[in-house]
């Protein structure tokens, strides 16, 4: 098995830290409606919380 390089922990690190704090954030629910509008090139999205 290949040692992770530090490049590869550091994306881990990252990773686990957007998760963990995007998590905290949807546990708060306050009630509202929202509508997010995402310019995604040839297209368009729509994300709705």
């Amino acid at each position: 098995m290949r040692k992770l390089s530090l490049t590869h922990l550091v994306i881990i690190l990252c990773l686990s830290v957007f998760a963990f704090s995007t998590n905290s954030i949807a546990s708060q629910k306050d009630g509202l409606l929202k509508i997010y509008f995402l310019d995604v090139g040839q297209g368009d999205a729509i994300f709705i919380v």
